[in-house]
């Protein structure tokens, strides 16, 4: 039962279709789409001109402009052609409520996409490059052992690089599987407001292997600093207990001090 024109009417639905304009299908004064109140519907032209008492009469046309054809062009013919029958003014599918809606919508989805894994990427760099710092220094009389028994910088770096992929690779495990089922909930979401022949979520191969990658050397290069500062150090200074950083100042003063010469 459809109200048209003030009159109740019944329709016998025999089948579904799509159309550009009705992707989003709402009024302009309804923000979200509210399927009993509003609907969109294709029926015979006579029964539809009865109903609205517009027999040989319409008040709004869509067209398929074909492939290199000029738009501008088309609009321009189509204002000077409707003028004359009250035409209010051609626009193209970019202006269209719906195409711009869906547009509006997947740029905001581009840029989440790339803004969140960003913060995100930097504050699990921050926190891995403090925990691993603290590592690092917590361990430096044993690095400093094994320095002086002969191992290489490169060897202790790559125990410590090894330990960070580990985690980057268990995180990363953990995050796809929560990202999968995140994204089948809102590509359901989704499905209840654009009207898509076809809308699932799919996870191309490509994607979560470059996401783990990412995630890798993201960690990797958090820990780089920390890994690097006590690789270098020689095996005797390293031996002694870091020095605070007070002392160090004080230190560097005491050294720029010294270095005054007394103006008589």
């Amino acid at each position: 039962e459809v109200v048209l024109n003030g009159r109740l009417q019944d329709f016998r639905v025999v089948g579904s279709a799509l159309s550009p304009e009705f992707v989003f299908a709402t009024r302009s004064a309804v923000p979200l789409p509210d399927d009993r109140n509003f609907v969109v519907l294709w029926a015979g032209e006579d029964a539809v001109a009865s109903a609205f008492d517009m027999k040989g009469a319409f008040n709004d046309v869509a067209m398929t402009i074909a492939p290199g054809s000029s738009v501008r062009h088309v609009l321009d013919e189509l204002d000077r052609l409707l003028a004359p029958y009250g035409g209010t003014g051609a626009y193209d599918r970019g202006d269209q409520p719906s195409h711009r809606f869906l547009e509006d919508e997947l740029a905001e989805q581009e840029t989440l996409s790339i803004f969140m894994p960003s913060v995100f990427f930097g504050i699990a760099a921050f926190l891995l490059n403090v925990v691993i710092g603290r590592m690092v220094e917590a361990q430096r009389g044993q690095i400093a052992s094994l320095k002086a028994l002969g191992f290489a910088n490169g060897t202790i770096a790559l125990h410590y690089f090894k330990l960070v992929t580990a985690i980057a690779l268990l995180g990363s495990a953990v995050g796809l599987v929560l990202g999968c089922w995140f994204a089948v909930g809102v590509v359901g979401s989704y499905r209840a407001f654009f009207r898509f022949p076809s809308l699932d979520a799919r996870f191309e191969p490509w994607l979560l292997v470059a996401a783990t990658l990412v995630s890798v050397v993201a960690a990797n290069l958090a820990a780089a600093t920390s890994v690097y500062r006590i690789a270098v150090l020689p095996p005797a200074e390293a031996m002694r207990p870091a020095t605070p950083p007070a002392l160090q100042t004080f230190a560097w003063l005491q050294t720029i001090g010294s270095r005054v010469i007394p103006l008589q």
